[in-house]
């Protein structure tokens, strides 16, 4: 999972690569924000795994170029009802 977040404008941006039951690749990309849960989903069919790496590269250029910064996710506050832990 890849999440940016633009403190600035108290946004975040979010996409994750998975493999489908079937074998399909699908990147779902989440956005909206922080604190707020009326984010979107968009769900996109990639044709491979090398695909999808491409575009979440080409995502975290824009993302980068836009004002947010890189933040991995923890999987250690999942669960506690409160994702945003550890926020800078």
């Amino acid at each position: 999972m890849n999440r940016w977040i633009n403190p600035d404008k108290g946004r975040y941006y979010q996409v994750d690569l998975v493999q489908d039951l079937f074998g399909d690749w699908t990147l779902t990309q989440v956005w909206g924000g922080l604190g707020s849960r009326r984010g979107q989903v968009r769900i996109v069919y990639v044709p491979s795994y090398a695909a999808g790496v491409e575009r979440i590269e080409h995502i975290a250029k824009r993302r980068q170029q836009r004002g947010y910064r890189d933040w991995r996710f923890s999987t250690r506050h999942m669960g506690s009802g409160d994702e945003t832990q550890g926020l800078p």
